[in-house]
């Protein structure tokens, strides 16, 4: 797997948002909620098969989700079109930050590769930057 060739030409976009501060159970928990947009401005038709994220607090504790596809599915992009697709990510700490990257599939070639996400924060709106 790599990060490179076809991968240049598969384009992510991230945003995020703090939604609210709830608590349960004598814990607070921040929810924060993201939108990702895939274009694939290759030349390649190609699937997303799979993904990996590293969630971390602001103490740096480390969470890791992997699994099939995203928000159940596993969308095939041909040339030039996009998939978008919203999520949300519980933490207990007031910021934090989210890393990974997904697997995709050539179909033209059953060749597998990997695009990075670029890095995404989490911020609670009262907190100062």
């Amino acid at each position: 797997m790599n990060f490179d060739g076809i991968a240049k030409n598969i384009f992510i976009k991230t945003k995020t948002r703090f939604d609210r501060s709830v608590v349960l159970k004598d814990e607070t928990q921040y929810v924060f909620s993201y939108k990702i947009r895939i274009l694939n401005e290759s030349d390649r038709t190609v699937q997303l098969i799979s993904r990996k994220w590293i969630i971390l607090n602001a103490c740096n504790d480390r969470k890791t989700v992997q699994g099939q596809g995203v928000v159940g599915k596993q969308p095939t992009l041909e040339p030039g079109q996009s998939f978008s697709y919203s999520s949300w990510c519980p933490l207990n700490t007031e910021l934090g930050k989210m890393m990974g990257y997904y697997t995709f599939k050539d179909l033209g070639s059953a060749q597998m590769f990997n695009v990075q996400v670029p890095d995404f924060t989490f911020q609670a709106d009262f907190v100062n930057s």
